[in-house]
């Protein structure tokens, strides 16, 4: 069992805090990442946890003890860096086997947790190879290995994939969350990338400015974000400003049915997701005057379903709606679309409303 606290944890670099107070509880067996932009303390959160960084005040506790004074090797876990960090004069065998010799394991001992480990990220048959005749995927591999060997109570990985290509990365974190189920290991994953984060976790901790703006499971966290911030950084979203007046939300010049009491002249935000859109008849007349009519700017098709841009009137940038891939639409055609569902934000914070359409 490895179970990870982090209580009030801080860091400061002079004036500059990076990582302000932050409070997170995991418990065994979880993938948690941590997500978020540059510069909001994510990897600095994670080198504390590691014993790379010292705290400036809080506490680390694994298994609910306290190793906020223990050096890094002296902690029950194991990092796999953004880069590569292999010795280039030694086999993919001496690479992964570094760590055990330094903890001084017999021979055999080495031999066969080498041979696991190989085998665990599917490099049997690699030991004498060099670096330099390793692909990016199969080097992280290796570092991947090389970690997993120590047999860490939590196995912490910053950004490993950020270096790779795209389908590599994809093949990559399958593997990974297949290798941390089946060794049933408490995992802290820090990444920028949001759909790694969705794709990956258990749940998902967003920071920005050295907090933790919301702790969720990945669902939750697209379909509920509770801050602005969230909300623009997870997905994409169509955030439009809007005014209360009667009972209506005057968006642009569009407008929304309101449900629940706002004061009249509140100034808010409505978030609405591009697949929360539905095309109808331009002449249709769908709960009152919430169709929204506009001219296509631009059509991209993505594959399995098309990006449209649409001129709305009142709104300074397009609207983005994805459409299924059967629904027909040309570029300067006049269409009408229906917000299916939609949030709206009073201030930065929790939102106001939060409204389902379909089904009312």
């Amino acid at each position: 069992m490895a179970t990870l606290s982090l209580a009030k944890l801080t860091k400061h670099f002079g004036k500059v805090t990076a990582v302000d107070g932050i409070d997170v509880e995991v418990p065994h067996g979880e993938f948690l990442c941590i997500l978020g932009p540059s510069g909001c303390g994510k990897t600095t959160a994670l080198r504390m946890i590691a014993g790379f960084e010292e705290p400036t005040a809080g506490d680390i506790r694994i298994d609910g003890a306290s190793v906020t004074a223990l050096g890094p090797n002296r902690r029950p876990t194991a990092m796999v860096f953004q880069k590569y960090t292999l010795w280039p004069h030694m086999t993919v065998y001496d690479n992964i086997a570094f760590g055990l010799k330094l903890r001084k394991l017999n021979r055999s001992d080495i031999q066969r947790k080498v041979a696991e480990g190989l085998d665990l990220v599917g490099l049997a048959g690699y030991e004498e190879r060099y670096p330099s005749q390793l692909s990016g995927g199969q080097q992280q591999r290796v570092a991947l290995a090389r970690a997993l060997v120590l047999e860490p109570k939590i196995l912490l990985l910053d950004e490993p994939f950020s270096s790779l290509d795209a389908l590599l990365r994809v093949n990559l974190r399958e593997e990974l969350r297949r290798i941390q189920s089946r060794l049933n290991i408490t995992a802290i994953f820090v990444t920028h990338d949001q759909e790694e984060a969705l794709s990956l976790a258990d749940r998902i901790a967003l920071m920005n400015s050295g907090r933790v703006e919301q702790m969720d499971e990945p669902s939750t966290l697209y379909a509920s974000p509770r801050t602005l911030f969230a909300a623009s950084f997870i997905g994409v979203m169509n955030l439009l400003p809007a005014q209360v007046a009667d009972q209506y939300l005057h968006v642009g010049k569009q407008t929304l049915r309101r449900q629940r009491p706002v004061s009249s002249g509140s100034s808010l935000t409505v978030g609405i997701r591009p697949e929360d859109f539905s095309v109808v008849p331009s002449t249709a007349q769908v709960d009152g005057s919430d169709v929204w009519r506009g001219r296509v700017e631009q059509t991209m098709d993505m594959g399995h379903y098309r990006k449209v841009l649409v001129d709305v009137e009142g709104f300074a940038e397009p609207i983005k709606a994805y459409l299924a891939k059967s629904i027909d639409v040309h570029k300067n055609e006049t269409i009408a679309l229906y917000p299916n569902r939609y949030l709206v934000y009073n201030g930065a914070e929790m939102p106001v409303e939060v409204r389902q359409t379909i089904g009312d």
